[in-house]
């Protein structure tokens, strides 16, 4: 089902006379690996959080990875595509469109164990309404959290130009992201003189640096689905585990060892259907 859909019909279960002061509405849904989402836009900022399993997301022509224990902020009024590279849990808040949240830029940030439970709190109670002093407390922790939490993540610009388009169609693909590079540029009849030209002017990267960064993020893939740090340094053709760790950390600011460890010691919430939503009346 649409997300569209399941959120008209989270709108339908909502209260229409407290509609007008529900500071922040939740969206819960179980998706299965491989299943993708089509996002429209909406007047409200949303928090998108994979409680389990990673997210590969496309906003605004930049490809974002969302690590486990990990969430995307997505601005007001813009339009996404969500991936899921395993079995997501996939946790999603509509803040105010007055919240201080409005303010900032798409990022993927770090869900510490204090926002993680308000998330899951605020789904169970489906939305919070600003005439309840202890729903506006957690609004107001939520957001705070939200403000100071440090982004934990790489986005990838996608390349309009063709060639461009096809060099990082082969750095994204785990297949592909390892060849020499020589090689993989006379398949597609591109100069290393000028995939550096495209890269820059197309990514504001260079081609070395981008194409790092895609590594990163079919590491992190890799990651998220269980895969040792071992097997993924030989997959992604890094000469060594400390070498890999080392860059992982620089760029990312956490470890590896850190996605490995995702989900642990999470209470389920009850599901239904494989969507979940609690009503809650007025």
């Amino acid at each position: 089902m649409h997300t569209r859909q399941l959120y008209s019909q989270m709108q339908c279960a909502l209260s229409p006379a407290g509609k007008p002061h529900y500071i922040l509405r939740t969206l819960s849904v179980d998706y299965d690996s491989g299943s993708t989402v089509s996002v429209g836009t909406h007047a409200r900022p949303q928090l998108v959080h994979g409680r389990s399993d990673a997210v590969r997301a496309e906003v605004d022509d930049e490809l974002w990875i969302i690590p486990p224990r990990r969430a995307l902020l997505v601005p007001a009024q813009t339009p996404h595509k969500l991936k899921m590279l395993g079995r997501v849990k996939l946790r999603t808040l509509y803040c105010s469109p007055i919240s201080p949240v409005r303010r900032l830029e798409t990022r993927v940030i770090d869900v510490c164990g204090l926002l993680h439970e308000a998330i899951l709190r605020c789904c169970e109670l489906m939305c919070l309404d600003g005439r309840n002093d202890s729903d506006s407390r957690l609004a107001a922790l939520i957001t705070e959290e939200v403000l100071a939490a440090k982004s934990m993540t790489i986005s990838l610009v996608i390349p309009k130009n063709e060639r461009a388009r096809r060099i990082a169609d082969r750095f994204s693909d785990m297949e592909t992201a390892h060849r020499e590079l020589g090689s993989l540029l006379l398949d597609i009849g591109v100069s290393r003189r000028t995939a550096e030209r495209l890269f820059q002017a197309e990514t504001g990267l260079s081609r070395a640096r981008w194409r790092r960064n895609a590594l990163l993020s079919l590491a992190i893939e890799r990651l998220a689905k269980g895969h040792s740090v071992a097997q993924i340094v030989q997959a992604v053709g890094y000469h060594s585990q400390p070498a890999f760790t080392e860059a992982f950390k620089r760029v990312l600011g956490f470890s590896p060892q850190t996605v490995l460890a995702h989900d642990l010691d999470i209470k389920p919430i009850e599901m239904a259907q494989n969507q979940v939503w609690n009503e809650r009346s007025t």
